[in-house]
């Protein structure tokens, strides 16, 4: 679904590093990294990172997944949500925006802005 994704940009962006450990110490106060990976290449780096949180609204987990992608001083987030749907409609009951949300958030501290 096009409302669990966000893509950001950050033309000032120096050390995709710093911003990682900015990310992780921010959001695993209430979610668990399960994935975290990092690829350099010459001109380019590139982090995924995958987190999950537990929601007592639908009884379930969400996966909220960051891509940080890096080439000079220009780094790109894509922000993407799933899981969290409970029944046959699919309902996320709110909890999937409340996530996304804080991510966009907590990103746009950090010097991103959506495109």
């Amino acid at each position: 679904m096009k409302e669990d994704v966000a893509m950001m940009i950050n033309k000032n962006h120096s050390n995709v590093d710093k911003t990682v450990k900015k990310i992780i110490e921010s959001l695993c106060t209430d979610s668990e990294l399960v994935f975290e990976k990092h690829r350099y290449l010459k001109d380019y780096s590139s982090v995924l990172l995958i987190f999950e949180r537990f929601f007592v609204k639908i009884n379930g987990c969400i996966s909220l997944t960051i891509l940080l992608s890096q080439y000079d001083n220009t780094c790109y987030a894509d922000v993407v949500i799933s899981g969290g749907c409970v029944g046959i409609c699919t309902k996320s009951y709110g909890t999937n925006n409340t996530y996304k949300k804080e991510a966009v958030e907590l990103l746009q501290k950090l010097g991103f802005s959506l495109i």
